[in-house]
């Protein structure tokens, strides 16, 4: 190869990791405890030399060791033992510590971390499960041999998972089958590790996942509304005792948000302030709920009966309040009073069509306090204990209110989690690691998903996402760069769209192709030619075109990640 090959051109943007450096950025573990049949040693004609220059070495300390000694038996043994030593050091010493600065060597002249050959082949199965549990891995794929290099799992350690990270590909993909249920039964075996998910095809994920957990001896909650199950009232901290007032402010957040659609409105200005408008008046109403009834009736289907009732009800009601926090309520109502009575109308309906999910009777009754309280969960239980907490929506419930119901939900954990862990001041020591699932997240309607993505990584919670393509988060959150921005990890699997190939291929960069052939030309006198080699159709060229991406092969990942460079690994079987 030429030294113009070699030399990276100064334009080019783009190349792969090599293997020391997604080792060193990434867990790794043995790929199998089978020995890896390219890592026998070879002899090299390099070896006979150095064993021949070795017979040498030891006749001349054996013979100047014995300048006065005679004795034929004990000079032979003397040698062979010189001779021994000298080659013992040498084949296993001297021959391992060259072969590792080569095989460890890159470009950028990182080398492997130094507990690799301990890591892939020194330490036994409990001690593998150790490390595992300090590290709370999530499985990536499989890193081929390279350089008769060890095959290795690669994995994204606990403190990179607090970083994020989202799988994009298409329905069919393996999204689920390849990550999500792994990653869930991974988590099972961590100590000290609570998990929430969101399950669009209840209840496959809780039948694929929980049996692990339960073997486990831990907690696990399956929240299917629409078909029975737990009982779960967002607007109770614990038995007997309602949200706190920024609590339940913090609730009625979650149910308004202004969709891709509204953006595009032009009367988006008067969308929000109904939205605002909206959220104001429902938080007014439970904190009205809370302080006039008893516990046990404050429930999100009472607040819906109460808009139910309409605005002369609703008026009636919130002036004839003469308890505890009247002033504070009647301020919130203040500006709504005031309103023409078809405004006061539009901003209940607003209301009442965010409740929709409530309309289901067994959804309704599964949001209000159980009889039995073994059969109901507080948001609390999730942080004392290792949980898995499963949102299960059937697909055939999506377009009946499923959808804003399982936004609601995982709203509720984002916020909760937040909120809990700053009560805290973030991660305190003995705090439990935090994994969110969100199968299909631009399905939600996540209010600021950006900032809240940054605010879970300070706050030692990892998330999880999957989506089909970039024009399916564009759609909902209208800007991808800026919710890819805080996710660290990010891997492409399953044939994936021509749009989301092309946004990959640019943000890797360009190499430079340096394409040389044998040209003939004339030497000057007629009939006599010359070949020499020259450069034809050089010049930069993306490291990865969004074709290759599109065509990937089924069992390949393409990983794109903020620690290093990007990669390629296999998919591990299912």
């Amino acid at each position: 190869m030429s030294e113009s090959k070699d030399k990276r051109h100064p334009a080019a943007t783009g190349r792969f990791a090599s293997y020391a450096e997604i080792v060193s950025n990434f867990s790794f573990f043995p790929a199998g405890r089978i020995p890896f049949k390219g890592n026998k040693s070879k002899v090299s004609p390099l070896d006979i030399f150095l064993v021949a220059v070795l017979l040498l070495i030891s006749i001349f300390f054996t013979i100047l060791f014995n300048r006065n000694n005679f004795s034929g038996i004990k000079i032979f043994f003397e040698y062979i033992s010189v001779w021994a030593f000298l080659s013992f050091s040498y084949i296993y010493f001297i021959k391992n510590k060259i072969k590792g600065y080569f095989t460890g060597k890159t470009s950028l002249k990182t080398t492997l971390p130094d507990d690799f050959t301990k890591r892939t082949r020194g330490l036994s199965d409990a001690e593998l499960k150790t490390i595992r549990n300090i590290e709370k891995p999530f499985s990536l794929g499989i890193l081929r041999n390279k350089d008769k290099m060890p095959d290795l799992f690669i994995c994204v350690p606990r403190e990179k998972r607090f970083e994020h990270i989202v799988v994009i590909s298409p329905t069919g993909g393996g999204k689920t089958s390849r990550y999500i249920v792994p990653g869930i039964i991974d988590d099972a075996g961590y100590e000290k590790t609570s998990v929430f998910a969101i399950d669009i095809d209840s209840p496959y994920l809780f039948k694929s996942a929980s049996g692990e957990w339960l073997k486990n001896s831990k907690k696990v909650v399956n929240f299917d509304p629409f078909y029975g199950g737990i009982h779960f009232n967002p607007l109770m901290e614990s038995p007997g005792k309602p949200l706190s007032d920024d609590g339940l402010f913090s609730i009625s957040t979650l149910l308004f948000h202004i969709g891709s659609e509204e953006m595009k409105n032009a009367d988006v200005h008067a969308h929000k302030y109904y939205s605002k408008r909206s959220s104001e008046i429902f938080f007014g109403s439970m904190l009205y709920l809370k302080y006039r009834y008893e516990a046990s009736f404050f429930n999100l289907p009472t607040v819906k009966s109460f808009f139910e009732k309409g605005a002369k009800f609703i008026e009636s009601g919130i002036k004839g309040f003469t308890g505890e926090k009247n002033k504070k309520i009647r301020e919130i109502f203040t500006n709504f009073f005031e309103l023409p009575l078809s405004e006061r109308a539009k901003i209940i309906t607003d209301i009442l069509i965010n409740l929709d999910f409530l309309n289901d009777g067994n959804v309704s009754s599964r949001f209000k306090s159980a009889d039995d309280k073994a059969e109901e969960f507080f948001l609390e239980d999730f942080f004392n204990n290792d949980t898995l907490f499963i949102a299960g929506i059937p697909k055939e419930k999506i377009s009946a209110g499923g959808e804003k119901l399982m936004s609601f939900i995982a709203g509720i954990f984002i916020k909760g989690v937040y909120e809990h862990r700053r009560n805290v001041l973030f991660r305190a020591e003995g705090e439990r690691d935090i994994f969110i699932y969100l199968d299909e997240f631009p399905a939600l309607f996540l209010n600021d998903f950006d900032v809240e993505l940054a605010n879970l990584r300070k706050t030692g919670t990892g998330v999880f996402l999957t989506a089909q393509d970039i024009s399916f988060i564009k759609k909902r959150y209208g800007d991808a760069p800026l919710i890819l921005s805080n996710v660290g990890t990010q891997i492409l699997i399953g044939n994936p769209g021509y749009e989301t190939c092309e946004y990959y291929s640019r943000r890797s960069g360009l190499k430079y192709v340096d394409n040389r052939e044998l040209l003939q030309k004339t030497a000057g006198r007629p009939g006599i030619w010359n070949k020499k080699e020259a450069s034809v159709a050089s010049g930069l060229y993306p490291l990865i075109s969004p074709e290759e991406l599109k065509n990937m092969e089924r069992d390949s990942a393409f990983i794109y990640t903020k620690f290093t460079n990007p990669f390629i690994l296999n998919l591990i079987p299912r």
